[in-house]
Protein backbone atom coordinates (compact mmCIF):
# COMPACT_ATOMS: atom_id res chain seq x y z
CA UNK A 1 0.00 0.00 0.00
CA UNK A 2 3.30 2.15 1.07
CA UNK A 3 4.12 1.85 -2.64
CA UNK A 4 0.97 2.53 -4.55
CA UNK A 5 0.60 5.89 -2.76
CA UNK A 6 4.11 6.58 -3.41
CA UNK A 7 3.59 5.72 -7.04
CA UNK A 8 0.78 8.58 -6.74
CA UNK A 9 2.37 10.81 -5.17
CA UNK A 10 5.23 10.59 -7.72
CA UNK A 11 3.42 11.04 -10.40
CA UNK A 12 1.24 14.08 -9.25
CA UNK A 13 4.90 15.20 -8.61
CA UNK A 14 6.27 14.90 -11.86
CA UNK A 15 3.25 15.71 -13.82
CA UNK A 16 3.65 19.17 -11.92
CA UNK A 17 6.72 19.65 -13.05
CA UNK A 18 6.17 19.01 -16.47
CA UNK A 19 3.32 21.67 -16.25
CA UNK A 20 5.79 23.42 -14.44
CA UNK A 21 8.37 23.25 -17.36
CA UNK A 22 5.78 23.53 -20.24
CA UNK A 23 2.16 23.90 -19.22
CA UNK A 24 1.03 24.30 -23.23
CA UNK A 25 2.56 21.48 -24.48
CA UNK A 26 1.75 18.84 -21.56
CA UNK A 27 -2.13 20.09 -21.83
CA UNK A 28 -2.29 19.39 -25.18
CA UNK A 29 -0.85 16.10 -24.98
CA UNK A 30 -3.10 14.92 -22.30
CA UNK A 31 -5.96 16.27 -24.56
CA UNK A 32 -4.47 14.66 -28.18
CA UNK A 33 -3.69 11.13 -26.40
CA UNK A 34 -7.38 10.92 -24.94
CA UNK A 35 -8.87 12.39 -28.46
CA UNK A 36 -6.46 9.44 -30.56
CA UNK A 37 -7.30 6.73 -27.85
CA UNK A 38 -11.20 7.14 -27.80
CA UNK A 39 -11.53 7.52 -31.65
CA UNK A 40 -10.90 3.99 -32.40
CA UNK A 41 -14.32 3.09 -30.85
CA UNK A 42 -15.70 5.17 -32.64
CA UNK A 43 -14.76 4.29 -35.92
CA UNK A 44 -15.68 0.45 -34.55
CA UNK A 45 -18.77 1.89 -34.04
CA UNK A 46 -19.02 3.29 -37.90
CA UNK A 47 -17.69 0.08 -39.34
CA UNK A 48 -20.34 -1.55 -37.24
CA UNK A 49 -22.48 0.56 -38.99
CA UNK A 50 -21.39 0.28 -42.38
CA UNK A 51 -21.93 -3.60 -42.20
CA UNK A 52 -24.97 -3.57 -41.19
CA UNK A 53 -25.64 -0.98 -44.15
CA UNK A 54 -23.43 -3.46 -46.19
CA UNK A 55 -26.20 -6.57 -45.39
CA UNK A 56 -29.01 -4.69 -45.82
CA UNK A 57 -27.96 -3.69 -49.44
CA UNK A 58 -27.12 -7.50 -50.19
CA UNK A 59 -31.11 -7.92 -49.01
CA UNK A 60 -32.13 -5.98 -51.55
CA UNK A 61 -32.76 -3.18 -48.84
CA UNK A 62 -30.56 -0.06 -50.34
CA UNK A 63 -29.74 2.44 -48.44
CA UNK A 64 -26.90 4.21 -50.75
CA UNK A 65 -27.01 7.55 -49.42
CA UNK A 66 -26.42 6.52 -45.80
CA UNK A 67 -23.93 3.72 -46.79
CA UNK A 68 -22.20 6.85 -48.69
CA UNK A 69 -22.49 8.86 -45.34
CA UNK A 70 -21.08 5.94 -43.27
CA UNK A 71 -18.12 5.47 -45.10
CA UNK A 72 -17.71 9.33 -45.79
CA UNK A 73 -17.63 9.30 -41.68
CA UNK A 74 -15.27 6.63 -41.14
CA UNK A 75 -12.78 7.77 -43.81
CA UNK A 76 -13.34 11.63 -41.98
CA UNK A 77 -12.45 10.18 -38.76
CA UNK A 78 -9.93 8.10 -40.10
CA UNK A 79 -8.12 11.09 -41.19
CA UNK A 80 -8.91 13.44 -38.39
CA UNK A 81 -6.86 9.94 -36.05
CA UNK A 82 -4.04 10.57 -37.98
CA UNK A 83 -3.75 14.13 -38.12
CA UNK A 84 -4.33 14.07 -34.62
CA UNK A 85 -1.39 11.90 -34.06
CA UNK A 86 0.93 13.95 -36.30
CA UNK A 87 -0.09 16.87 -34.14
CA UNK A 88 1.00 14.51 -31.30
CA UNK A 89 3.96 13.39 -32.78
CA UNK A 90 5.06 17.35 -32.80
CA UNK A 91 3.63 18.04 -29.27
CA UNK A 92 5.90 15.39 -28.19
CA UNK A 93 8.70 16.49 -29.36
CA UNK A 94 8.51 19.69 -28.31
CA UNK A 95 6.99 18.60 -24.95
CA UNK A 96 10.27 16.33 -25.02
CA UNK A 97 12.60 18.95 -25.54
CA UNK A 98 11.11 21.81 -22.64
CA UNK A 99 10.47 18.99 -20.26
CA UNK A 100 14.13 17.52 -20.64
CA UNK A 101 15.85 21.23 -20.52
CA UNK A 102 13.69 21.76 -17.58
CA UNK A 103 15.00 18.87 -15.51
CA UNK A 104 18.22 18.94 -16.54
CA UNK A 105 18.62 22.64 -15.11
CA UNK A 106 16.74 21.99 -11.80
CA UNK A 107 18.89 18.95 -11.01
CA UNK A 108 22.07 20.54 -12.01
CA UNK A 109 20.98 23.88 -9.59
CA UNK A 110 19.97 21.57 -7.04
CA UNK A 111 23.47 19.47 -7.34
CA UNK A 112 25.30 22.64 -7.38
CA UNK A 113 23.59 23.55 -3.96
CA UNK A 114 23.83 20.32 -2.13
CA UNK A 115 26.73 21.21 0.35
CA UNK A 116 29.99 19.42 0.06
CA UNK A 117 29.28 17.57 3.49
CA UNK A 118 26.72 15.26 1.90
CA UNK A 119 28.67 14.40 -0.98
CA UNK A 120 31.38 12.70 1.57
CA UNK A 121 28.75 10.44 3.19
CA UNK A 122 28.72 6.88 1.56
CA UNK A 123 24.87 6.37 1.63
CA UNK A 124 24.59 10.08 0.22
CA UNK A 125 27.12 8.59 -2.63
CA UNK A 126 24.85 5.61 -3.05
CA UNK A 127 21.55 7.71 -3.46
CA UNK A 128 23.62 9.84 -5.85
CA UNK A 129 24.54 6.58 -7.91
CA UNK A 130 20.86 5.12 -8.20
CA UNK A 131 19.29 8.64 -8.48
CA UNK A 132 21.20 9.56 -11.73
CA UNK A 133 22.08 5.77 -13.45
CA UNK A 134 19.48 6.26 -15.75
CA UNK A 135 20.02 10.27 -15.92
CA UNK A 136 16.44 12.32 -16.29
CA UNK A 137 14.60 9.82 -17.96
CA UNK A 138 12.52 7.99 -15.13
CA UNK A 139 10.98 11.27 -14.78
CA UNK A 140 10.22 11.48 -18.45
CA UNK A 141 9.24 8.45 -18.71
CA UNK A 142 7.18 8.43 -15.68
CA UNK A 143 5.06 11.22 -16.85
CA UNK A 144 5.18 10.20 -20.64
CA UNK A 145 3.67 7.33 -19.12
CA UNK A 146 0.81 8.46 -17.48
CA UNK A 147 -0.57 10.01 -20.74
CA UNK A 148 -1.20 6.33 -22.13
CA UNK A 149 -2.36 5.45 -18.64
CA UNK A 150 -4.72 7.99 -18.83
CA UNK A 151 -5.69 7.42 -22.58
CA UNK A 152 -6.01 3.41 -21.56
CA UNK A 153 -8.03 4.37 -18.81
CA UNK A 154 -10.58 6.23 -21.01
CA UNK A 155 -10.60 3.34 -23.49
CA UNK A 156 -11.47 0.89 -20.56
CA UNK A 157 -14.01 3.56 -19.36
CA UNK A 158 -16.01 3.71 -22.64
CA UNK A 159 -15.48 0.06 -23.44
CA UNK A 160 -16.56 -0.98 -20.64
CA UNK A 161 -19.90 0.47 -20.25
CA UNK A 162 -20.14 -1.00 -24.13
CA UNK A 163 -19.32 -4.27 -23.23
CA UNK A 164 -20.58 -4.73 -19.94
CA UNK A 165 -24.03 -3.38 -21.53
CA UNK A 166 -23.73 -6.21 -24.26
CA UNK A 167 -22.65 -9.07 -22.24
CA UNK A 168 -21.45 -8.96 -18.73
CA UNK A 169 -19.78 -12.39 -18.51
CA UNK A 170 -17.47 -11.47 -21.51
CA UNK A 171 -16.36 -8.36 -19.49
CA UNK A 172 -15.79 -9.97 -16.00
CA UNK A 173 -13.69 -12.53 -17.90
CA UNK A 174 -11.55 -10.03 -19.77
CA UNK A 175 -10.76 -7.78 -16.60
CA UNK A 176 -9.84 -11.03 -14.88
CA UNK A 177 -7.77 -12.93 -17.24
CA UNK A 178 -5.22 -9.63 -17.30
CA UNK A 179 -4.59 -9.52 -14.10
CA UNK A 180 -1.92 -12.31 -14.07
CA UNK A 181 0.38 -10.38 -16.40
CA UNK A 182 -0.04 -7.09 -13.96
CA UNK A 183 1.71 -9.03 -10.79
CA UNK A 184 4.44 -10.29 -12.63
CA UNK A 185 5.47 -7.06 -14.19
CA UNK A 186 4.90 -5.36 -10.64
CA UNK A 187 6.83 -8.35 -9.22
CA UNK A 188 9.75 -7.91 -11.05
CA UNK A 189 10.00 -4.59 -12.06
CA UNK A 190 10.84 -3.93 -7.96
CA UNK A 191 12.91 -6.76 -8.18
CA UNK A 192 15.62 -5.01 -11.22
CA UNK A 193 15.53 -2.10 -9.02
CA UNK A 194 16.18 -3.66 -5.96
CA UNK A 195 19.25 -5.37 -7.70
CA UNK A 196 20.59 -2.18 -9.25
CA UNK A 197 19.95 -0.26 -5.88
CA UNK A 198 21.58 -2.61 -3.99
CA UNK A 199 24.63 -2.61 -6.06
CA UNK A 200 24.93 1.52 -5.65
CA UNK A 201 28.75 0.87 -4.33
CA UNK A 202 29.58 -1.92 -7.52
CA UNK A 203 28.35 0.63 -10.04
CA UNK A 204 30.29 3.22 -8.70
CA UNK A 205 33.51 1.37 -8.82
CA UNK A 206 32.18 0.56 -12.70
CA UNK A 207 32.21 3.85 -13.51
CA UNK A 208 35.69 5.00 -11.81
CA UNK A 209 37.10 2.88 -13.74
CA UNK A 210 35.50 4.00 -17.00
CA UNK A 211 36.60 7.44 -15.97
CA UNK A 212 40.43 6.11 -16.21
CA UNK A 213 39.81 4.33 -19.59
CA UNK A 214 37.49 7.39 -20.87
CA UNK A 215 39.23 11.10 -19.44
CA UNK A 216 42.39 12.56 -21.27
CA UNK A 217 44.03 12.25 -17.79
CA UNK A 218 43.03 8.53 -16.66
CA UNK A 219 44.36 7.10 -20.23
CA UNK A 220 47.76 8.75 -19.79
CA UNK A 221 48.08 6.85 -16.41
CA UNK A 222 46.45 3.96 -17.23
CA UNK A 223 49.37 3.83 -20.10
CA UNK A 224 52.10 4.57 -18.45
CA UNK A 225 51.61 2.11 -15.77
CA UNK A 226 50.67 -0.63 -18.26
CA UNK A 227 46.84 -0.73 -15.95
CA UNK A 228 44.69 -1.08 -19.08
CA UNK A 229 44.76 -5.06 -18.64
CA UNK A 230 43.50 -4.77 -15.40
CA UNK A 231 41.05 -2.41 -15.54
CA UNK A 232 38.91 -3.88 -18.17
CA UNK A 233 39.63 -7.58 -16.36
CA UNK A 234 37.95 -5.86 -12.84
CA UNK A 235 35.32 -4.11 -15.32
CA UNK A 236 34.34 -7.85 -16.67
CA UNK A 237 33.89 -9.43 -13.41
CA UNK A 238 31.83 -6.53 -12.85
CA UNK A 239 29.48 -6.04 -15.79
CA UNK A 240 29.39 -10.35 -15.57
CA UNK A 241 27.88 -10.05 -12.08
CA UNK A 242 25.33 -7.62 -12.80
CA UNK A 243 24.31 -9.92 -16.08
CA UNK A 244 24.65 -12.56 -14.63
CA UNK A 245 22.12 -11.23 -11.84
CA UNK A 246 19.87 -9.54 -14.45
CA UNK A 247 19.60 -13.22 -16.82
CA UNK A 248 18.58 -14.65 -13.36
CA UNK A 249 15.28 -12.64 -13.17
CA UNK A 250 14.72 -12.11 -16.60
CA UNK A 251 14.32 -15.84 -16.70
CA UNK A 252 12.24 -15.73 -13.76
CA UNK A 253 10.09 -12.96 -15.60
CA UNK A 254 9.78 -15.09 -18.88
CA UNK A 255 8.28 -18.28 -17.49
CA UNK A 256 6.00 -16.38 -15.42
CA UNK A 257 5.18 -14.11 -18.25
CA UNK A 258 4.47 -16.75 -20.46
CA UNK A 259 1.89 -18.56 -17.88
CA UNK A 260 0.30 -14.71 -17.17
CA UNK A 261 -0.25 -14.00 -21.25
CA UNK A 262 -1.67 -18.08 -21.60
CA UNK A 263 -4.21 -16.94 -19.11
CA UNK A 264 -4.73 -13.92 -20.62
CA UNK A 265 -4.99 -15.24 -24.10
CA UNK A 266 -7.30 -18.22 -22.92
CA UNK A 267 -9.67 -15.74 -21.03
CA UNK A 268 -10.03 -13.47 -24.84
CA UNK A 269 -10.41 -16.94 -26.34
CA UNK A 270 -13.24 -17.74 -24.11
CA UNK A 271 -14.78 -14.44 -24.05
CA UNK A 272 -14.58 -14.19 -28.14
CA UNK A 273 -16.36 -18.19 -28.32
CA UNK A 274 -19.37 -16.67 -26.08
CA UNK A 275 -19.88 -13.55 -28.38
CA UNK A 276 -19.64 -16.12 -31.50
CA UNK A 277 -22.29 -18.66 -29.48
CA UNK A 278 -24.16 -15.59 -28.71
CA UNK A 279 -24.35 -14.64 -32.50
CA UNK A 280 -24.89 -17.99 -34.22
CA UNK A 281 -27.70 -18.39 -31.50
CA UNK A 282 -29.06 -15.02 -31.14
CA UNK A 283 -29.51 -14.15 -34.50
CA UNK A 284 -27.89 -10.40 -33.36
CA UNK A 285 -26.73 -8.31 -35.97
CA UNK A 286 -23.15 -8.84 -37.85
CA UNK A 287 -22.48 -5.13 -37.45
CA UNK A 288 -23.10 -5.14 -33.83
CA UNK A 289 -21.36 -8.89 -33.40
CA UNK A 290 -18.17 -5.87 -35.57
CA UNK A 291 -18.43 -3.55 -33.41
CA UNK A 292 -18.46 -5.60 -29.60
CA UNK A 293 -15.75 -7.28 -30.92
CA UNK A 294 -13.54 -4.47 -31.66
CA UNK A 295 -14.69 -2.65 -28.48
CA UNK A 296 -13.45 -6.23 -26.75
CA UNK A 297 -10.27 -6.34 -28.73
CA UNK A 298 -9.65 -2.49 -27.46
CA UNK A 299 -10.98 -3.20 -23.99
CA UNK A 300 -8.23 -6.39 -23.77
CA UNK A 301 -5.20 -3.91 -25.06
CA UNK A 302 -5.99 -1.13 -22.42
CA UNK A 303 -6.45 -3.10 -19.63
CA UNK A 304 -3.22 -5.49 -20.49
CA UNK A 305 -1.58 -2.04 -21.81
CA UNK A 306 -2.57 -0.19 -18.55
CA UNK A 307 -1.76 -2.79 -15.89
CA UNK A 308 1.98 -3.58 -17.74
CA UNK A 309 2.18 0.69 -17.69
CA UNK A 310 1.17 0.82 -14.09
CA UNK A 311 4.05 -2.31 -13.13
CA UNK A 312 6.38 -0.27 -14.90
CA UNK A 313 5.44 2.69 -13.27
CA UNK A 314 6.10 1.09 -9.97
CA UNK A 315 9.73 0.37 -11.12
CA UNK A 316 9.84 3.73 -12.46
CA UNK A 317 8.77 5.33 -9.16
CA UNK A 318 11.49 3.60 -7.57
CA UNK A 319 14.24 5.58 -9.63
CA UNK A 320 12.35 8.70 -9.19
CA UNK A 321 11.69 8.22 -5.68
CA UNK A 322 15.88 8.30 -5.61
CA UNK A 323 15.66 11.64 -7.62
CA UNK A 324 12.96 13.33 -5.76
CA UNK A 325 14.91 12.43 -2.87
CA UNK A 326 18.27 13.87 -3.84
CA UNK A 327 16.53 17.21 -5.04
CA UNK A 328 14.48 17.13 -1.45
CA UNK A 329 18.09 16.76 0.17
CA UNK A 330 18.06 19.41 2.84
CA UNK A 331 20.92 21.57 3.50
CA UNK A 332 23.39 20.59 5.70
CA UNK A 333 24.60 23.57 7.32
CA UNK A 334 21.36 25.03 9.07
CA UNK A 335 20.95 28.53 8.25
CA UNK A 336 19.53 30.92 10.95
CA UNK A 337 16.04 32.44 11.15
CA UNK A 338 16.73 35.69 10.96
CA UNK A 339 20.65 35.96 10.23
CA UNK A 340 22.67 38.83 11.39
CA UNK A 341 24.37 41.41 9.00
CA UNK A 342 28.08 42.00 9.37
CA UNK A 343 28.40 44.15 6.25
CA UNK A 344 32.20 43.95 6.18
CA UNK A 345 34.31 47.53 5.36
CA UNK A 346 37.67 45.24 6.02
CA UNK A 347 38.54 41.95 7.27
CA UNK A 348 37.25 40.92 10.08
CA UNK A 349 38.72 39.33 13.88
CA UNK A 350 38.22 35.91 13.69
CA UNK A 351 38.31 33.79 17.11
CA UNK A 352 37.84 30.18 17.47
CA UNK A 353 36.93 28.70 21.08
CA UNK A 354 37.14 25.83 21.90
CA UNK A 355 36.43 24.08 18.35
CA UNK A 356 36.37 20.24 17.85
CA UNK A 357 34.80 18.63 14.81
CA UNK A 358 34.25 15.08 14.26
CA UNK A 359 32.21 13.44 11.22
CA UNK A 360 28.80 12.12 12.18
CA UNK A 361 29.67 8.75 10.76
CA UNK A 362 32.98 8.41 13.20
CA UNK A 363 34.33 8.27 16.52
CA UNK A 364 37.58 9.69 16.32
CA UNK A 365 38.17 13.75 16.53
CA UNK A 366 39.55 15.76 13.86
CA UNK A 367 39.87 18.62 15.57
CA UNK A 368 39.94 19.16 19.87
CA UNK A 369 39.76 22.09 21.92
CA UNK A 370 41.37 24.35 19.53
CA UNK A 371 41.82 28.08 20.26
CA UNK A 372 43.12 30.76 18.20
CA UNK A 373 42.31 34.52 17.38
CA UNK A 374 43.35 35.89 13.66
CA UNK A 375 43.54 39.72 13.84
CA UNK A 376 42.06 41.47 10.85
CA UNK A 377 44.58 41.57 8.11
CA UNK A 378 46.66 38.94 9.89
CA UNK A 379 48.75 36.35 7.65
CA UNK A 380 48.55 32.64 9.16
CA UNK A 381 50.17 29.48 8.27
CA UNK A 382 48.91 26.03 8.85
CA UNK A 383 51.47 23.30 8.96
CA UNK A 384 51.06 19.63 10.41
CA UNK A 385 51.84 15.96 9.19
CA UNK A 386 49.07 14.89 6.90
CA UNK A 387 45.41 14.08 8.76
CA UNK A 388 46.52 17.15 11.39
CA UNK A 389 43.28 18.89 10.46
CA UNK A 390 44.53 21.89 8.67
CA UNK A 391 42.28 20.89 5.97
CA UNK A 392 38.90 20.79 8.07
CA UNK A 393 39.81 23.56 10.07
CA UNK A 394 39.92 25.77 7.03
CA UNK A 395 36.34 24.13 5.94
CA UNK A 396 34.92 25.10 9.59
CA UNK A 397 36.02 28.74 8.65
CA UNK A 398 34.31 28.58 5.00
CA UNK A 399 31.26 27.06 7.23
CA UNK A 400 31.45 23.97 4.88
CA UNK A 401 30.62 22.50 8.13
CA UNK A 402 29.79 23.58 11.12
CA UNK A 403 31.70 22.59 14.54
CA UNK A 404 31.08 19.65 16.44
CA UNK A 405 31.36 21.87 19.56
CA UNK A 406 32.94 25.09 20.14
CA UNK A 407 32.08 27.73 18.30
CA UNK A 408 33.62 30.47 15.53
CA UNK A 409 33.09 33.85 16.17
CA UNK A 410 33.66 36.69 13.24
CA UNK A 411 33.77 40.02 15.08
CA UNK A 412 32.02 38.57 17.89
CA UNK A 413 29.21 36.84 16.02
CA UNK A 414 28.50 32.94 15.95
CA UNK A 415 29.14 32.14 12.18
CA UNK A 416 25.99 29.72 12.71
CA UNK A 417 24.06 33.35 13.35
CA UNK A 418 25.20 34.43 9.78
CA UNK A 419 24.04 33.94 6.34
CA UNK A 420 26.42 31.94 4.65
CA UNK A 421 25.29 33.65 1.33
CA UNK A 422 26.68 36.82 3.19
CA UNK A 423 30.10 35.17 4.50
CA UNK A 424 30.82 33.39 1.03
CA UNK A 425 31.08 37.11 -0.52
CA UNK A 426 33.65 37.82 1.66
CA UNK A 427 36.21 34.65 0.92
CA UNK A 428 38.55 34.02 -1.45
CA UNK A 429 39.23 29.66 -1.09
CA UNK A 430 41.36 27.20 -3.41
CA UNK A 431 41.39 23.94 -2.05
CA UNK A 432 43.46 21.46 -2.72
CA UNK A 433 40.88 19.51 -5.27
CA UNK A 434 39.86 22.26 -7.72
CA UNK A 435 38.90 22.80 -11.40
CA UNK A 436 40.11 25.36 -13.80
CA UNK A 437 37.31 26.29 -16.60
CA UNK A 438 38.51 25.93 -19.93
CA UNK A 439 37.16 29.32 -21.54
CA UNK A 440 39.07 32.13 -22.69
CA UNK A 441 41.44 33.11 -20.31
CA UNK A 442 39.82 36.53 -19.02
CA UNK A 443 36.99 34.20 -18.33
CA UNK A 444 38.35 31.84 -16.72
CA UNK A 445 39.99 34.34 -13.87
CA UNK A 446 36.96 36.01 -13.68
CA UNK A 447 35.44 33.33 -12.46
CA UNK A 448 36.23 34.15 -9.40
CA UNK A 449 33.73 37.16 -9.21
CA UNK A 450 30.93 35.50 -11.18
CA UNK A 451 28.18 37.68 -10.75
CA UNK A 452 29.95 40.81 -11.80
CA UNK A 453 31.20 42.21 -15.02
CA UNK A 454 34.86 41.09 -16.08
CA UNK A 455 37.37 44.03 -15.03
CA UNK A 456 39.85 43.15 -17.44
CA UNK A 457 43.17 45.76 -15.67
CA UNK A 458 42.01 43.33 -12.60
CA UNK A 459 42.40 40.32 -14.25
CA UNK A 460 45.79 40.83 -15.96
CA UNK A 461 46.82 42.31 -12.21
CA UNK A 462 45.75 39.04 -10.43
CA UNK A 463 47.57 37.18 -13.37
CA UNK A 464 50.52 39.02 -12.60
CA UNK A 465 50.31 38.40 -8.52
CA UNK A 466 49.89 34.58 -9.66
CA UNK A 467 52.67 34.52 -12.06
CA UNK A 468 49.89 33.40 -14.89
CA UNK A 469 50.92 36.39 -17.25
CA UNK A 470 54.47 34.85 -17.97
CA UNK A 471 52.83 32.12 -19.80
CA UNK A 472 49.97 34.09 -21.19
CA UNK A 473 51.42 36.70 -22.28
CA UNK A 474 53.40 34.17 -24.58
CA UNK A 475 49.42 33.08 -25.87
CA UNK A 476 48.96 34.62 -29.56
CA UNK A 477 45.65 35.54 -28.39
CA UNK A 478 47.12 36.60 -24.66
CA UNK A 479 43.88 36.97 -22.04
CA UNK A 480 41.54 35.96 -24.97
CA UNK A 481 43.19 32.79 -25.88
CA UNK A 482 40.64 29.93 -25.26
CA UNK A 483 41.72 27.21 -22.92
CA UNK A 484 41.05 23.30 -23.15
CA UNK A 485 42.51 21.16 -26.15
CA UNK A 486 38.71 19.68 -26.55
CA UNK A 487 37.76 23.31 -28.09
CA UNK A 488 39.14 24.39 -31.97
CA UNK A 489 41.94 26.53 -31.18
CA UNK A 490 42.35 25.72 -27.65
CA UNK A 491 45.67 25.55 -25.76
CA UNK A 492 46.20 23.11 -22.57
CA UNK A 493 47.75 24.85 -19.68
CA UNK A 494 50.11 22.58 -17.72
CA UNK A 495 49.01 21.35 -14.18
CA UNK A 496 51.79 24.50 -12.95
CA UNK A 497 49.76 26.46 -14.76
CA UNK A 498 46.34 25.50 -14.14
CA UNK A 499 47.53 25.78 -10.64
CA UNK A 500 48.49 29.66 -11.48
CA UNK A 501 45.35 30.37 -13.31
CA UNK A 502 43.35 28.64 -10.32
CA UNK A 503 45.33 31.29 -7.70
CA UNK A 504 44.36 34.23 -10.05
CA UNK A 505 41.22 33.36 -9.76
CA UNK A 506 41.23 33.20 -6.12
CA UNK A 507 43.44 36.69 -5.83
CA UNK A 508 40.18 38.21 -8.61
CA UNK A 509 37.86 37.67 -6.02
CA UNK A 510 39.75 39.84 -3.53
CA UNK A 511 37.86 38.46 -0.43
CA UNK A 512 38.41 39.97 2.84
CA UNK A 513 39.66 36.47 3.94
CA UNK A 514 41.96 34.27 1.42
CA UNK A 515 42.09 30.89 2.03
CA UNK A 516 44.50 28.86 -0.07
CA UNK A 517 45.23 25.04 1.03
CA UNK A 518 48.65 24.10 -0.76
CA UNK A 519 47.80 26.45 -3.40
CA UNK A 520 51.52 25.82 -5.24
CA UNK A 521 52.02 22.15 -4.82
CA UNK A 522 52.47 21.66 -8.97
CA UNK A 523 54.77 25.17 -8.79
CA UNK A 524 58.33 24.77 -8.66
CA UNK A 525 60.28 26.09 -5.52
CA UNK A 526 62.05 28.95 -6.90
CA UNK A 527 58.23 30.34 -8.09
CA UNK A 528 56.52 29.52 -5.05
CA UNK A 529 58.44 31.62 -3.34
CA UNK A 530 57.83 34.74 -5.71
CA UNK A 531 53.93 33.53 -5.95
CA UNK A 532 54.08 34.33 -2.13
CA UNK A 533 55.36 37.39 -1.65
CA UNK A 534 53.66 38.40 -4.62
CA UNK A 535 50.11 36.97 -2.73
CA UNK A 536 51.39 38.74 0.28
CA UNK A 537 51.21 41.50 -1.47
CA UNK A 538 47.66 40.46 -3.16
CA UNK A 539 46.24 40.52 0.03
CA UNK A 540 47.35 43.71 1.50
CA UNK A 541 44.93 44.51 4.48
CA UNK A 542 43.12 41.27 4.33
CA UNK A 543 43.10 37.97 6.23
CA UNK A 544 46.03 35.66 4.38
CA UNK A 545 45.59 32.06 5.81
CA UNK A 546 47.83 28.68 4.17
CA UNK A 547 48.47 25.66 4.41
CA UNK A 548 51.60 24.30 3.52
CA UNK A 549 54.37 21.55 3.46
CA UNK A 550 56.67 24.12 2.05
CA UNK A 551 58.54 26.15 4.89
CA UNK A 552 60.35 27.97 2.16
CA UNK A 553 56.86 30.40 2.28
CA UNK A 554 56.25 30.41 6.37
CA UNK A 555 59.34 32.55 7.03
CA UNK A 556 57.62 35.97 6.18
CA UNK A 557 53.95 35.33 7.82
CA UNK A 558 53.02 36.68 10.85
CA UNK A 559 52.56 33.54 12.36
CA UNK A 560 52.76 29.74 12.23
CA UNK A 561 50.40 27.13 13.79
CA UNK A 562 51.16 23.73 13.98
CA UNK A 563 48.93 21.17 14.07
CA UNK A 564 49.02 17.86 15.35
CA UNK A 565 46.89 15.01 15.72
CA UNK A 566 43.83 18.10 15.68
CA UNK A 567 45.54 19.66 18.51
CA UNK A 568 47.70 23.35 17.93
CA UNK A 569 50.99 22.36 19.63
CA UNK A 570 52.54 25.54 18.61
CA UNK A 571 52.24 28.91 17.88
CA UNK A 572 54.42 31.92 17.08
CA UNK A 573 56.67 33.29 13.53
CA UNK A 574 59.30 31.37 12.70
CA UNK A 575 62.54 32.42 14.32
CA UNK A 576 60.16 32.17 17.53
CA UNK A 577 59.31 28.82 16.24
CA UNK A 578 63.00 27.62 15.66
CA UNK A 579 64.30 28.45 18.93
CA UNK A 580 61.41 26.38 20.49
CA UNK A 581 63.07 23.54 18.94
CA UNK A 582 59.35 21.92 18.41
CA UNK A 583 57.59 19.91 16.18
CA UNK A 584 57.87 22.79 13.32
CA UNK A 585 61.41 22.93 13.96
CA UNK A 586 61.88 19.16 13.44
CA UNK A 587 59.51 18.93 10.04
CA UNK A 588 61.32 22.12 8.71
CA UNK A 589 65.07 20.68 9.76
CA UNK A 590 63.64 17.46 7.97
CA UNK A 591 63.19 19.17 4.83
CA UNK A 592 66.57 21.05 4.57
CA UNK A 593 67.96 18.11 4.90
CA UNK A 594 66.31 16.81 2.14
CA UNK A 595 67.71 19.29 -0.06
CA UNK A 596 71.06 19.14 1.07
Amino acid sequence: MKNIFKLFSNIIRATRMSFGFTALFTGLIFVAAITTSLLPLYQAKLMGDIVNALVDALKANPAQTTLFLLVITYASVWTISNIISSIRAYLDKRWTIELEHGLELTILKKRAEIDLGHYEKPEFQNLIQRAFNRGIWPIYNLVDTNYRTISNLAVIIVSSVITSKLNMQVYLVVVLSSIPSFVVNLKYGHETWSMWAENSPRQRKFAHIRTHIQSRTGVVQTKILQASKKLMHTAEIILKSFKSDQKKVDVKKLWYSIIANTISGAGYAYAFWIIVFSVSNNGANVGSVVFLVSALGQLVGSINGMLVDTAGQFERSLYVSDIFEVLDTKPFIKRAVNPKKLRLKEAPIIELKNLSFKYDSQDEWILRNVNLTINSGEKIALVGENGAGKSTLVKLLARIYDPTEGEILINGINLKDIDPDEWGKYMSMLLQDYMTYDFTVNESIAMGRPDEEINMKWVQKSAQFSGANEFIERYSNKYEQQLGKEFEGGMEPSKGQRQKLAIAQTIYRSGFIMILDEPTAAIDALSEKLIFEKMEEASDKNTLIVITHRFNTTQDVDRIVVLERGVIVEVGNHKELIKVNGLYKKMFDAQADSFK
